[in-house]
């Protein structure tokens, strides 16, 4: 079955909605067909911060640049970073604001 037609099937089913979980899995898949997932799990596992959860996994939506930058610039957080991988993800959202603009308020985000 493609995603599609999974995703179809299941707004059937369920009168339109979806459920949470299937939303934050399909948001997931463009994270396994990415080309640079190899070189994002490796700079992860070099620096000692887990992928292999919800949170870890939220870091592999971002750009392999962006990820190598904040780690650069945040050595000092490396250890934060490690026991709550939310903390980079903070700081990974507020990088890409930096670069491309937004309109939320820097501390609003990691949460969303």
């Amino acid at each position: 079955m493609n995603i599609r037609k999974l995703m179809n099937e299941t707004l059937v089913a369920n009168n339109g909605e979806m459920s949470r979980g299937l939303k934050n899995q399909l948001n997931m898949m463009p994270i396994i067909f990415d080309h640079s997932l190899e070189e994002k799990l490796d700079i992860l596992k070099k620096e000692g911060i887990s992928a292999y959860s919800y949170c870890g996994l939220r870091l592999l939506e971002f750009n392999v640049n962006h990820l190598e930058t904040v780690l650069n610039d945040n050595r000092a957080k490396i250890e934060n970073y490690r026991a709550n991988p939310q903390e980079l993800v903070r700081d990974l959202r507020a990088k890409e604001i930096q670069e491309y603009g937004s309109s939320l308020e820097t501390d609003m985000l990691g949460g969303m």
